[in-house]
C-alpha cells in the first residue's frame, strides 16, 4: 500500500512539473511575440514617421555662377532643418554635410564647375533639382513703390524677341484691359506682345498668395526662392511660404498671341518694398 501512496506522489509531481513547463513555455512564447511585435509596431511607427518627415521636406533651389564655380541659393521654405549631403552638376558630384536651417535662405559656395542644371540630395533622400533661367528675357530694373515693365513683340509662342518699349505700374495689383493699335505709345501696330513686369514687394506674413485671371498666358517668377510657375492660363493661384518681412523680388511674364489681352493679378499679404 505504501508502494502505491509513493508512486502517486511521484506522477503527481511529474505531472505537475509537466504542467508548470508547458505553462512557462506558453508564457515565455507569449513574451516573445508580443515583443517582437512591440519591435515590429515600433519599426512601422518609427518608418511612418520619417516618411512623414521626407514627405515634409521642400527645398527651393536657384544657381549662381560665381566666376566659372557653382553656387546654389537655395530657400527652405518648412519649419524643419534639412541636410543636404549631395550637390551634383550634370555628372559631377559633391558630398558634404550642409544645414538648411527652417524658413531661411542659404548660400552654398561649391568647387563644381557652373551649369543650370545642377540638383541636391537630402539626408532623407529627397531630389530637388534648381529651377533653369528663363533664357532671352532681360531681367527687369526694380524701382521702388512701382513695377517696371518691359513691352516685347513676340517671334514666336512665348518668345519675347524684340524689346519695344517700357512703361510704370504704381499699384501692386495688375489690372489692365487693351488692345495695341498703330497709335499705342508702347506696342505701335504690333498684335504679339508680351511684357516682362518686375517689382520689389515685402511679405507681411509667412504665406502669400499671388491670384490671376488672364485672357492668354501669364508666368510668375519669385527671384529669391526660385520660384517658377511656370506658363498659367484662364484663372488660379499659388501660395508661396516665405519669410515674413523679407524682401522678394516679383517677375510677370504675359504673353498674347491672339485675342483680347487682359490681366488680373493680385498680390495677398505683401506691400511694395520701400
Amino acid at each position: 500500500m505504501k508502494q502505491l501512496y509513493s508512486n502517486k506522489g511521484v506522477s503527481t509531481i511529474i505531472g505537475s512539473m509537466i504542467f508548470l513547463s508547458i505553462f512557462i513555455l506558453s508564457i515565455t512564447a507569449i513574451i516573445i511575440w508580443t515583443q517582437n511585435y512591440v519591435n515590429y509596431a515600433e519599426n512601422i511607427r518609427e518608418e511612418l514617421e520619417f516618411m512623414i518627415e521626407k514627405s515634409r521636406e521642400n527645398l527651393i533651389v536657384n544657381s549662381i555662377n560665381s566666376s566659372g564655380k557653382l553656387t546654389l541659393a537655395i530657400n527652405n521654405p518648412t519649419s524643419q532643418t534639412i541636410i543636404l549631403k549631395q550637390i551634383w552638376a550634370n555628372h559631377s558630384f559633391q558630398l558634404g554635410e550642409w544645414i538648411i536651417p527652417a524658413n531661411s535662405l542659404v548660400y552654398i559656395n561649391t568647387t563644381l564647375d557652373y551649369v543650370n542644371t545642377s540638383k541636391v540630395v537630402t539626408s532623407k533622400g529627397n531630389i530637388f533639382s534648381v529651377i533653369p533661367k528663363l533664357e532671352g528675357i532681360e531681367e527687369g530694373i526694380v524701382k521702388k513703390g512701382k513695377w517696371y515693365v518691359q513691352w516685347y513683340n513676340l517671334s514666336d509662342r512665348r518668345v519675347f524677341d524684340k524689346n519695344v518699349g517700357e512703361s510704370y505700374w504704381y499699384d501692386l495689383c495688375i489690372s489692365f484691359d487693351w488692345a495695341p493699335s498703330i497709335t499705342d505709345p508702347v506696342c505701335g501696330p504690333y498684335t504679339k506682345v508680351g511684357f516682362n513686369a518686375t517689382t520689389r514687394i515685402i511679405a507681411l506674413s509667412s504665406k502669400i498668395y499671388i491670384n490671376w485671371y488672364v485672357g492668354e498666358e501669364c508666368r510668375i517668377i519669385v527671384k529669391e526662392i526660385g520660384y517658377d510657375s511656370d506658363w498659367q492660363n484662364n484663372s488660379g493661384y499659388i501660395e508661396l511660404n516665405v519669410i515674413q518681412n523679407a524682401t522678394y523680388t516679383i517677375t510677370v511674364l504675359y504673353s498674347r498671341w491672339t485675342g483680347k489681352a487682359f490681366l488680373t493679378l493680385n498680390i495677398v499679404n505683401a506691400d511694395f518694398a520701400i
